[in-house]
């Protein structure tokens, strides 16, 4: 079975490598921010189950996990181009911070893709 694991629209992680990385995020009080949708996608556009973790929960908020649909965005040359025009089962990452907080936050999750393939990214939240 061929598949490629996608970690956001435009950004795709090596299948048998893990992965690192810090993104900054803004929201506004009492309002919540999707942090990033995760997907792994097989070659009939049929989507693998992927889960997301809390590693280090934040301090002023709570994170959730979400299926959601997206739509990939792989490169025209990608042989699974085919599958931008189709949503595809995802997880989606929500933030919202605590009550009437404001101020900075951060995150780190785990992301495991069905082949044990892992991803950390981790998040730097501001809330306005």
């Amino acid at each position: 079975m061929f598949w490629v694991l996608s970690l956001s629209p435009d950004c795709s992680l090596p299948v048998g490598q893990s992965q690192t990385g810090a993104e900054s995020r803004i929201v506004a009080v009492n309002d919540q921010v999707a942090l990033g949708h995760w997907y792994s996608v097989n070659a009939d556009c049929s989507a693998r189950p992927v889960r997301v973790q809390v590693a280090t929960p934040p301090r002023h908020g709570r994170v959730t996990a979400v299926s959601s649909k997206e739509y990939p965005d792989f490169a025209p040359a990608d042989a699974l181009s085919v599958c931008n025009s189709r949503r595809v089962a995802a997880v989606t990452a929500v933030y919202k911070p605590d009550a009437n907080f404001t101020g900075s936050d951060s995150v780190e999750l785990k992301v495991i893709f069905p082949g044990g393939e892992t991803w950390s990214p981790r998040y730097s939240i501001q809330v306005k």
